[in-house]
């Protein structure tokens, strides 16, 4: 309970921050304009506090990897219909009329078995609507450029690239010596030699530690007379 109410405060804070872009997306002859959600902040806002969606609008959220990616409706205000989608864009699932939530009561999670790279969020009803069935494909943007410059790449001509000669020399040009220059020569170092380190002596110390010890005998023979 108290992760939800965290989510929820999470979301409220950082949603005016947060932009789509947005790609266009076609399902026979019709068109959506679809808002992509590629980040993390993004796919956990999604369509959360949303009231209503305009027509042919929807949103793409956008996995890193195909696998089996679990969707919640916490903060859901509106009734959607779930798609999740290969990397090609081929529908594996279908979930129509997802139910709103407006609590941490009422939510609830969808995770279904095969695995997807895109999970589109359309209106509820647009399934119906459109007649859109497992097995049928939405050609997405992104996917449709990047077939079109495999396309082009494939049909360019080969180039040489930029800054390469025209032809190889047969032989190497000899590069010319340079003259030896006598002030820039270098000097015989000499050898380190480690300076003999010359110890204190201690002749001083001796003296007036015998003059202390002569004092305190002459102390104790007055004493004892």
């Amino acid at each position: 309970m108290w992760y939800c109410f965290w989510h929820t405060a999470k979301l409220k804070l950082y949603k005016p921050f947060i932009r789509f872009r947005k790609i266009s997306a076609s399902y026979g002859k019709t068109t959506f304009t679809l808002e992509v959600a590629d980040s993390v902040r993004k796919r956990q806002l999604g369509l959360s506090f949303r009231q209503q969606l305009p027509p042919n609008a929807g949103m793409l959220l956008s996995y890193p990897a195909s696998e089996r990616h679990l969707i919640w409706t916490l903060n859901m205000r509106m009734p959607t219909d779930m798609l999740w989608l290969d990397q090609d864009g081929t529908i594996v699932y279908i979930m129509e009329n997802v139910p709103r939530s407006y609590s941490w009561r009422d939510f609830k999670m969808y995770q279904p078995y095969p695995s997807s790279m895109y999970v589109l969020e359309l209106a509820a009803g647009s399934v119906k609507e459109y007649r859109i069935r497992e097995g049928n494909r939405f050609v997405l943007q992104s996917s449709a450029n990047a077939q079109a410059k495999k396309a082009e790449a494939a049909n360019a001509p080969t180039k040489a690239p930029v800054g390469t000669p025209a032809h190889k020399p047969s032989k190497p040009i000899p590069r010319r010596p340079r003259a030896a220059n006598p002030k820039k020569a270098k000097k015989a170092v000499k050898p380190v030699t480690k300076k003999r380190v010359k110890r204190p002596r201690r002749r001083r110390e001796a003296r007036t530690r015998k003059a202390r010890n002569t004092r305190r005998r002459g102390r104790a023979a007055k004493g004892r007379a």
